[in-house]
């Protein structure tokens, strides 16, 4: 018995590093896949548009939301008006790491032994207290990330922002993440949409996002086949994993929103600068899933895994430890 009691403790730690490497599979190997793999589908900033009209589209989705090939800006001081032309892009600007594994950082190949210390537990499946529906929860991870940067091509363009690598948000340090009663304080509004007909709204957002590639904006508290933008915090209600995932990115750019570490850049208000914006525009971002799987093309918030998201539950390949990167629609008036 005691020879049986002392092999199972060495068996548990032997494996249980190698158990909790592979749940996270942040590794050298992975970050470097993961920046490649974003340099060469670099093909989803297009189509560009100048003076509204569209450059090598590729088939991508778009959208043209400033109707006048010419633009003003005032610059200097004192003020001088200077005359540009209109230019829109999809702009490259971040990876968000979706991650059951609290301080896994697949893009930068580590993972971080904070768990314990700062009281974070791993994310999971758990059943609400009405013992009917379940929930999914995810810590997320905001990276900047800027390809233009590191192919150092389109430096001096003045449409694009540029910044280097920065961890810029980690959930696990944010203690409004993980109460939904406490994240009300950013968003008290949610109260006006919890309600069944509210929700029922949300199926209108989807059926747009599905066949017209784009969501319905004024219906900020939808998330289209993924469910409700609220609470802004790790739990949300999607049936599958991918959609899971896909939720928590949309959560974290809405509260980014809310706490102005984001801005609005699209319209005739982004031509000479980007804007406050504590209401998300949904159409605003595309999203395009880096990791463990690739998909041809970034496509809108909201939109059904059913559609891009074939073969990617994989078991043992699809950990729940996710990467996407996050393409912003960019207006602007360049000189």
């Amino acid at each position: 018995m005691v020879e049986e009691a002392f092999m199972r403790k060495f068996l548990v730690l032997f494996f249980l590093p190698f158990l909790v490497f592979a749940a996270c599979r942040a590794n050298p190997e992975t970050a470097i896949r993961i920046w490649t793999e974003s340099l060469t589908t670099i093909y989803n900033m297009f189509p560009i548009r100048i003076a509204g009209v569209p450059i090598a589209p590729f088939h991508l989705p778009d959208y043209n939301d400033v109707s006048s090939p010419i633009c003003i800006c005032m610059e200097g001081s004192p003020p001088i008006p200077r005359i540009g032309i209109t230019v829109s892009l999809w702009e490259p600007i971040a990876f968000v790491e979706t991650v059951k594994d609290p301080f896994c950082f697949p893009s930068l190949g580590v993972q971080l032994n904070l768990a314990g210390r700062f009281k974070v537990n791993s994310s999971q499946k758990a059943k609400a207290k009405s013992d009917v529906q379940t929930y999914t929860t995810y810590d997320a991870h905001w990276v900047k990330a800027h390809p233009f940067a590191w192919l150092n091509i389109l430096l001096d363009f003045v449409c694009l922002e540029f910044s280097g690598l920065d961890i810029a948000y980690m959930t696990e340090l944010d203690p409004l993440w993980h109460n939904d009663i406490w994240a009300s304080i950013l968003n008290p509004e949610a109260l006006l949409v919890a309600n069944p007909l509210a929700q029922l709204a949300c199926i209108a957002d989807s059926v747009a996002v599905n066949t017209a590639d784009f969501p319905l904006d004024f219906l900020w508290w939808c998330q289209g086949s993924w469910g409700s933008s609220y609470p802004l915090t790790k739990h949300n209600q999607a049936t599958n994993m991918l959609a899971a995932s896909g939720a928590i990115v949309g959560h974290l750019i809405m509260k980014l929103h809310r706490q102005l570490l984001l801005w609005g850049s699209v319209g005739h208000d982004a031509l000479c600068g980007m804007y406050p914006l504590p209401l998300w525009i949904k159409s605003q971002y595309n999203l395009y899933p880096l990791y463990p799987f690739l998909f041809p093309k970034r496509f809108s918030i909201g939109r059904t895994n059913l559609l891009w998201g074939y073969g990617m539950n994989t078991p043992f390949i699809n950990t729940g430890n996710m990467v996407w990167q996050i393409y912003r629609k960019r207006d602007c008036c360049a000189f």
